[in-house]
């Protein structure tokens, strides 16, 4: 059996969007330890990163050590960490001040960069209280692995490969054979037309599976 021992790392998240920022401090269980009082988005570049540093300060504070920055970026990026697309409402967040303003005041952090449902996550969003399962797996190849070789993973992305923090299933998602199952008939009977037909006719079965089946899309 093996266990995660929660204080083996503890790391630092920094949330910067539209809706706010805040910062964040959680051990190795994903066990929030600290959270900042999300404030406004400050309306300058240069104002965005000074509180993006003044909240990394605090959190190291209450980290009791200084580790590795994780920073949620809600766009597409590459392999490196840069940003190729930001969503519509994000596109005049100074994203890119913000990791260079960090890096030049904590140049022995690394930054870390995702727009995934990383291990932080469970941390930087405070409305989220769901468990969080961590997934251990002592092999190599295509998937990682946790661990990697004598390293720790640093982070764990949850996209095709689910690495490190995996958010529980919430029940089935959107498919045709779940679809069929509900329905009670062949897969092979579900046609575009014959759905489409069945959504005009305010079908109730099907109108309920939307209903519940889109409450469960990532």
């Amino acid at each position: 059996r093996l266990n995660i021992v929660p204080d083996a790392l503890r790391f630092v998240g920094l949330n910067v969007s539209t809706r706010g920022i805040f910062a964040a401090v959680c051990n190795f269980a994903c066990e929030p330890l600290w959270i900042s009082k999300p404030a406004p988005l400050p309306n300058s570049a240069e104002d965005v990163v000074h509180m993006s540093q003044q909240l990394v300060a605090q959190a190291f504070e209450q980290a009791g050590c200084q580790t590795d920055i994780g920073i949620y970026i809600p766009g597409a990026l590459s392999p490196d960490g840069d940003i190729l697309e930001l969503t519509p409402k994000q596109q005049h967040v100074p994203f890119d001040d913000v990791v260079k303003g960090l890096s030049q005041a904590y140049p022995e952090s690394q930054i870390l960069a995702s727009n995934a449902s990383d291990i932080l996550l469970q941390a930087l969003e405070p409305d989220n209280h769901k468990q969080v399962i961590f997934l251990v797996s002592m092999a190599d190849g295509v998937g990682a692995t946790t661990f990697n070789r004598d390293q720790i993973f640093r982070g764990g992305f949850n996209q095709a490969s689910n690495l490190g923090g995996l958010i529980p299933e919430t029940g089935p998602r959107p498919s045709l054979p779940d679809l069929a199952a509900h329905m009670g008939m062949p897969v092979d009977n579900l046609s575009l037309d014959y759905l489409d037909d069945l959504f005009r006719a305010d079908n109730q079965a099907l109108l309920a599976w939307i209903e519940d089946r889109g409450k469960r899309l990532s």
